[in-house]
């Protein structure tokens, strides 16, 4: 839950080792021919492009080395130097309580550098997100916007019953509309490794299809990825602050993509599924 504010991240320690082909065997058997047509359930396999798919999606861990303790006082949001910091973060009793449990809320610093500064490079080309329907594609929106084009829409004052889309110069009845979009990208906060090094995770869904004009996904991912395994990448460290050193990227799994850095490329869904079940090294993650 709330994986929008960078909640979600949990450490199982002494787990048992995983068999992934137990767990594929059970599902098989779940979904068997016979056993369901004794149960009278009927299968459904048409493909819903509205909805989340595991092999749309990619996953990240990003690593870095901290110089000093407090390091997380120079986070873009959180320094004393941030215009919009009227109450002082850094010396909030809740801000203080959440730095004691190893971890530091990023998730906006981070989020706030993809969608409005330098990272705007990654998704964006020329003016090609003027009506900001990219943008609110890609990262979300709580205006309600047209389905076709995901603009801004309004009341339509010709029929207020519906809603005027002025890109697709259409009249939209509700249900052509979303009242909100939640974003596809997610970021963790940031949580301590090691005495010097700390870590976050940043993932999401980008579809293969129904994808706004002007939005091309393999730049996207390749962009996305190229920032984040650069070093020292001075962008990142801007919003991390100078006190951090050696951003590294230390995982990126996507399935069937060479831009996977465990296994490339790999199109058996089944066998990637279970190296998602192991970390970087090939050990058991869970």
């Amino acid at each position: 839950a709330k994986t929008q504010h960078g909640y979600g991240v949990i450490e199982v320690k002494d787990c048992p080792k995983t068999d992934f082909t137990n767990f594929k065997n059970a599902v098989e058997k779940i979904f068997d021919p016979q056993r369901l047509s004794k149960l009278n359930w009927e299968l459904k396999t048409e493909k819903n492009e509205g909805l989340p798919r595991l092999d749309e999606m990619f996953f990240t861990k990003v690593q870095f080395k901290v110089n000093k303790d407090e390091w997380w006082k120079k986070v873009d949001g959180i320094r004393e130097d941030n215009p919009r910091n009227y109450r002082g973060y850094i010396e909030d009793d809740r801000m203080l309580k959440w730095i004691g449990s190893n971890s530091v809320p990023i998730a906006p610093a981070i989020k706030n550098w993809l969608r409005f500064g330098g990272g705007k490079s990654i998704w964006q080309t020329g003016d090609r997100n003027k009506d900001r329907n990219i943008e609110n594609w890609l990262f979300g929106t709580t205006e309600r916007v047209c389905q076709a084009c995901y603009g801004k829409v309004s009341k339509d004052k010709k029929n207020p019953q519906n809603f005027w889309c002025s890109k697709c110069k259409n009249s939209l009845e509700k249900e052509e509309t979303f009242e909100r979009i939640a974003s596809k990208i997610n970021i963790s906060c940031v949580y301590r490794v090691n005495d010097t090094s700390w870590e976050f995770k940043l993932w999401g869904w980008v579809p293969g299809s129904n994808l706004p004009d002007g939005f091309e996904r393999d730049n996207f991912l390749n962009n996305l990825k190229k920032a984040l395994e650069e070093s020292n990448n001075r962008t990142v460290v801007k919003v991390l602050g100078n006190d951090t050193s050696n951003h590294t990227l230390k995982v990126w799994r996507e399935f069937n993509s060479p831009r996977d850095t465990v296994t490339p490329s790999q199109s058996d869904i089944s066998t990637f599924i279970g190296s998602l079940l192991k970390n970087e090294e090939g050990k058991n993650e869970i």
